[in-house]
């Protein structure tokens, strides 16, 4: 099992649910709805301690749960890090936000009994191309 579905499976058994705000409030994460510029649906940051999510206003309400699972990924994954690295670092680190997004949504489609789901299934089952696994967040 790699890292990303490891982290997604504990937290779903630790606070045994999958619901990105849900586990956002367990977590203490601030989600904060606001004003962002043209093109950011959502963005993580940290200050000292606490970590902050931040989702654009203008995203609607159904795209709003995808937006926090993925700034979620974030958190768990990158907790020290602040969204405002290098073009590489940040490709990686989008890449890995996005697969745990995709992890954490399907366990909640998929019911109580958690299942790891490896790359190519997440990939058919989001109907994406290999190639277009990177959404910009």
């Amino acid at each position: 099992m790699d890292r990303i579905s490891q982290s997604v499976e504990e937290l779903v058994w630790r606070y045994e649910t999958s619901d990105p705000w849900q586990l956002c409030e367990k977590l203490g994460i601030i989600v904060v709805i606001a004003d962002l510029p043209d093109g950011v649906r959502g963005l993580y940051h940290r200050v000292d301690e606490q970590q902050i999510i931040c989702i654009n206003k203008l995203v609607d309400t159904a795209q709003m749960r995808m937006v926090c699972a993925h700034e979620l990924g974030h958190a768990v994954l990158h907790e020290n890090s602040n969204m405002c690295t290098g073009l590489k670092a940040t490709v990686e680190l989008e890449q890995e936000a996005e697969a745990f997004k995709l992890q954490l949504l399907c366990v909640r489609m998929f019911g109580a009994e958690f299942r790891t789901f490896e790359h190519d299934e997440i990939i058919e089952f989001a109907n994406l191309a290999p190639d277009s696994f990177i959404m910009d967040f």
